[in-house]
């Protein structure tokens, strides 16, 4: 797991480096699936794998804080 200082707020983050390192384990993965299913979350599909950026996140909090 990389450590938050290693990430540039557009560098690709797996959901799981996003809920533990990011969000400090506030949020589970399961929880950022449902943002994304709400349109809160965006996130990069790289062949299987989906990726989200801090910059993504930053936005899904502003979304659910309107």
């Amino acid at each position: 797991m990389r450590d938050l200082s290693d990430i540039e707020d557009d560098d690709p983050i797996t959901l799981t480096e996003a809920s533990e390192v990011v969000l400090r384990g506030a949020v589970s993965v399961s929880t950022l699936r449902a943002e994304i299913r709400r349109g809160n979350l965006s996130v990069e599909r790289i062949g299987k794998n989906l990726f989200t950026t801090r910059t993504y996140i930053k936005q899904m909090r502003e979304r659910c804080r309107q």
